[in-house]
């Protein structure tokens, strides 16, 4: 594996970090037009759409399970 081949999937996720603050909730559909679009040349077109529709899941399901938890930690009573 080349140099430039080991950075292209951080490469592949930084844009869709980065640019739809302005442009798109939680980078959606510009995340994974910039993994498909850097990850297709290594995996093919086929399993870069795979991996950035499972990287979405991914991240919305720990996103949620974070949620959960802290909506589930216990409230710390005020002092009087």
């Amino acid at each position: 594996m080349t140099l430039a081949n080991r950075y292209r999937p951080i490469a592949s996720y930084t844009p869709g970090k980065v640019l739809p603050l302005q442009f798109a909730p939680a980078g959606l559909l510009v995340r994974e037009a910039a993994l498909i679009g850097l990850l297709s040349p290594l995996l093919g077109s086929g399993d870069a759409v795979i991996l950035a529709a499972a990287s979405r899941i991914w991240l919305t399901a720990l996103e949620v399970l974070a949620a959960i938890f802290v909506i589930a930690l216990p409230t710390v009573p005020e002092a009087p």
